[in-house]
């Protein structure tokens, strides 16, 4: 093996090689731009991934603001409550209840009316992050008996401000403070509404928490010892009805984690589409520049130059290419990862950090090394047909099926099956979208 190594590096021709990068800039120019746009989404969406990846899990406990979580849609059942006033009492854990829904809500001195979405929380809620006031003043302090505090967005729409009163159900409340960011809801997602937030004091008078009602309830625990937290989350699993869910800040998958899961995802799918029409352009280009030097090769294998000799030094000319547009790939993902931010802003959990690790930028090289070969293959074998009579005829040599070729296909299709799987991290879900796109192949 090491004697045949020798041999390989022994077929280089530096001069050679040198000439063929700089004489067609054209066709190079585009191959390297080629493998630079086959990595630079892959790249800076890993990158930004992971940091968002790292804040979800740095700030766990803020998104669901506590320890624990109990979730229902319907009212908690018998056994359950017990348990939860049971574990109270033994000083376990903290508790408070939250209620949420939607509701129409009206301007007591008018008409105007407004869908809204409503939590009525308990004085304990959150328990960890703020709810931060446009004031500046604590939460709890202004969330009292007969007041409310409303998104700007209800302000706006309404044609209120700030000491206005609303009549929700059949009662009547102060707008007391806008807020301005919730730690369990720290991404603009769609919803039915602005958000209105409700002392737990007024629920009664409220009237609209009843049977029939389509109401989210939630307790919220904070342990008072760490170590208790498993256990807790168990014990309260034992006695839980079918449409009842615990979950442990480390096993939730919050709203949040699910709608940047679901975005990363999105976007994956749209690097790897990316990913293949640049190979396509890489194939595209590189035979284009094989095609220039037609003469060239016929002229040298009739000069005594063995296929060998061709395949060898257009190998090294085309990974020369294709470190350089691996670097220029990295470089703009980088840069790329850069304005995400500028982009997705309103979509962001807060204090995300964006960093690139030394595992993105190896996977970057390793991909950058994977995608030239992959999709060069078929071009450099097909120097092989090529014959010295060429500078005679004028013809290319007649292109004959071979089980490199089948094999190269195969290559073809175990990265792209690899890209998607590698992607979605979903086996089932992988080889779904995957026989979707050869149905439509076929289709089409």
């Amino acid at each position: 093996m090491i004697a045949s190594l020798r041999t390989t590096i022994a077929l280089l021709h530096p001069t050679f090689i040198r000439r063929q990068v700089t004489s067609a800039r054209k066709q190079s120019t585009v191959l390297v731009l080629c493998v630079a746009l086959s990595m630079v989404t892959l790249v800076a969406l890993r990158g930004f991934g992971d940091s968002v990846n790292r804040a979800l899990i740095r700030d766990a406990q803020a998104l669901q603001a506590a320890d624990i979580e109990v979730d229902s849609n319907f009212p908690l059942s018998a056994p359950l409550v017990d348990e939860l006033a049971a574990i109270e009492e033994e000083g376990l854990a903290a508790t408070a209840r939250t209620y949420q829904f939607v509701s129409v809500v009206r301007v007591a001195d008018g008409e105007e009316t407004l869908l809204s979405n409503l939590k009525v929380v308990e004085p304990g809620y959150p328990f960890y992050g703020e709810v931060t006031l446009a004031s500046g003043r604590p939460f709890h302090d202004v969330l009292q008996q007969g007041t409310v505090v409303v998104a700007q967005e209800l302000l706006d729409r309404l044609q209120l401000q700030v000491g206005d009163r609303l009549q929700i159900g059949q009662a009547i409340l102060t707008i007391g403070d806008v807020v301005t960011f919730e730690p369990d809801r720290p991404v603009n997602f769609f919803t039915l509404g602005p958000r209105i937030f409700i002392a737990d004091a007024d629920r009664e008078a409220l009237d609209l928490i009843k049977f029939g009602s389509r109401i989210n309830y939630e307790v919220l625990l904070k342990v008072n010892n760490e170590s208790n937290l498993d256990a807790i989350a168990e014990r309260l699993a034992t006695v839980t009805e079918p449409q009842e869910d615990v979950a442990t800040y480390r096993s939730a998958r919050t709203g949040v984690q699910r709608f940047f899961e679901n975005l990363l995802r999105f976007l994956g799918l749209v690097a790897i589409f990316t990913l293949l029409l640049a190979g396509i352009g890489i194939q595209s280009a590189l035979t284009a520049l094989l095609r220039e030097r037609d003469n060239t090769i016929a002229v040298m294998k009739t000069l005594g130059a063995t296929g060998r000799f061709v395949t060898v030094n257009f190998l090294a000319v085309v990974s020369i290419l294709g470190v350089i547009g691996t670097l220029v790939g990295i470089g703009a993902g980088l840069l790329l990862e850069r304005l995400f931010p500028l982009l997705l802003g309103d979509f962001l959990p807060p204090n995300v950090q964006l960093t690139i690790s030394p595992r993105t930028l190896l996977e970057g090289v390793v991909l950058g090394i994977i995608v030239v070969t992959c999709f060069t293959l078929l071009p450099i074998f097909q120097l092989d047909e090529l014959k010295p009579n060429f500078i005679f005829r004028k013809e290319a040599g007649t292109w004959q099926w071979r089980w490199s070729y089948a094999l190269i296909v195969i290559v073809l299709a175990a990265f792209f099956t690899g890209m998607v799987l590698w992607q979605l991290q979903r086996i089932s879900l992988g080889l779904y979208f995957i026989g979707g796109v050869l149905g439509l192949l076929l289709l089409a």
